[in-house]
């Protein structure tokens, strides 16, 4: 596709082009980071300001992968406002697209709802300033749960590869088993007791460790924090009342001091956020923080 338009005709490729694209991301989630590499580890979409993509990787390398030519913003079609990269990850394995915004330099409230506009997705920030985090995700009535892993493993963005990311992608078992444990709160540990909980994240964190080793993917010590639709886990609408009633006993654990498993600290903890009322797909994911 060349760089400009030259014709009716054209325009209306270019069109077509936008709308295919469009439709292919309506209903799913779209990680919008300014770690696009470790975001690439859990999903198949991901939005980035163009400016964080890695310069050690050169840009021919990101080119040769322009599957799809240039994603268009929906109201001018000639300005190229999205370079989108597709990559193949094999037979049945999908694939997965990075989207880079141009002349954008940084992640904002108004860009991640922009890219919902355009795209009908479910955005899921994924940050690593908590600076971000508080200006993108404002304070509102909507309870969420928080849930912390303190000094976890986590993935070194800056030491991790492009090539690593699709050979990590590629090998399905380590990629759920990597997921697994990021994603790991659910209605059912919710309801068992503590010693349950600490026997299957000990399951979880020894794949999760296997996965990234496996790869050669080289981490540093840190903390990941999921934010989560409270209702949606819980399937109750005061989920700070939850933390403490009978039926979730380690969610009340894990509000307070929290659990060892390892050397990694669990949490739990709420916060409110103004959010469109509205399913946000496996798992519920709101946010990342690393």
């Amino acid at each position: 596709m060349s760089d400009e338009p030259e014709n009716t005709g054209s325009l209306d490729l270019i069109r077509a082009d936008f709308y295919a694209l469009r439709n292919s991301w309506r209903g799913q989630q779209v990680a919008y980071s300014s770690r696009p590499l470790t975001a690439a580890l859990c999903y198949d979409r991901v939005v980035v300001p163009i400016v964080a993509l890695d310069p050690r990787h050169s840009w021919p390398a990101w080119k040769k992968h322009f599957q799809y030519g240039m994603w268009l913003g929906p109201e001018q079609f000639a300005e190229r406002r999205v370079l989108l990269s597709g990559f193949r990850l094999g037979k049945n394995q999908g694939i997965l697209e990075i989207a880079a915004i141009a002349h954008s330099a940084s992640l904002s409230r108004e860009q991640a709802m922009e890219v919902e506009e355009w795209t009908g997705a479910s955005v899921i920030p994924v940050f690593d300033e908590r600076t971000d985090y508080e200006l993108i995700l404002k304070k509102g009535s909507r309870e969420v749960v928080v849930t912390s892993l303190v000094k976890l493993d986590v993935v070194d963005e800056d030491e991790l590869s492009l090539t690593q990311v699709l050979e990590f992608r590629r090998d399905r078992d380590a990629a759920v088993k990597y997921r697994r444990m990021l994603s790991w709160p659910s209605k059912e540990l919710a309801e068992m007791s503590e010693a349950g909980l600490i026997e299957t994240l000990e399951r979880k964190l020894d794949d999760y460790t296997w996965a990234l080793k496996k790869h050669g993917i080289k981490t540093t010590l840190g903390v990941i924090s999921e934010t989560l639709d409270g209702r949606y886990l819980l399937g109750v609408s005061g989920v700070s009342a939850a933390l403490a009633v009978a039926g979730f006993p380690v969610l009340g654990l894990l509000a307070g001091a929290g659990v060892a498993v390892g050397k990694v600290g669990v949490r739990v903890a709420t916060d409110w956020l103004e959010l469109k009322d509205r399913a946000r797909g496996e798992n519920s994911e709101i946010a990342w923080l690393y």
